[in-house]
Formats: structure tokens, C-alpha cells, sequence
């Protein structure tokens, strides 16, 4: 516990790979679109879209990049679509 050290938000640089501190698009095979905000461990809530990285979901999609197709539970492909950085609200709100 001692090595376990808070992350800042704000100091994330989102690019077009999929990281802890970002917004993906996904396109499943059934052609429905989802959002998710790509967060901490214990940031998920998914009434509000928050996707905890150690999720099943956030595992799948964590490190993948923009136009990359994967397997995700449930025995679904999806397209990351789009990888973008997370509004300056919502940043204040994990940061504080």
C-alpha cells in the first residue's frame, strides 16, 4: 500500500490510444455506438458512463488505439472509434 500513489488527471496526455483519463467511442458489430469515460479503479459508476479500467470492459479496451478492432466481453468485436481527453470538469472533479 505504501507504493500505491494517487493519479492526476490533469497531468494525462490523451492521444489516440486508449489510457486511464480519457473518453473512447466504440462501434460494436451490431453497429451500436457507446461512450465511456476511461477512469481509476474505483472511479466506476456506469449510470454515468465512468469505466473502471480493471472492469472487464476497460481491461478490453485499455492500451488499444484509434481504428483498432477487439473482442470485448460478452463474446462482442468493437471499434475504437475515437480516444479523447476528458472535459476540464470532470478532471476537477477526479483531481480533488
Amino acid at each position: 500500500l505504501s507504493a500505491i500513489q494517487a493519479m492526476m488527471m490533469k497531468d494525462v496526455v490523451v492521444e489516440n490510444t486508449a489510457v486511464i483519463g480519457s473518453i473512447v467511442e466504440l462501434e460494436f458489430s451490431d453497429n451500436t455506438k457507446e461512450t465511456y469515460f476511461l477512469l481509476g479503479a474505483r472511479d466506476g459508476d456506469p449510470d454515468k458512463k465512468y469505466l473502471s479500467y480493471r472492469s472487464r470492459l476497460g481491461t478490453a479496451i485499455l492500451g488499444h488505439s484509434e481504428g483498432d478492432s477487439f473482442e470485448v466481453p460478452g463474446n462482442r468485436t468493437c471499434k475504437l472509434c475515437a480516444v479523447k481527453p476528458l472535459p476540464a470538469a470532470l478532471i476537477a472533479e477526479l483531481d480533488a
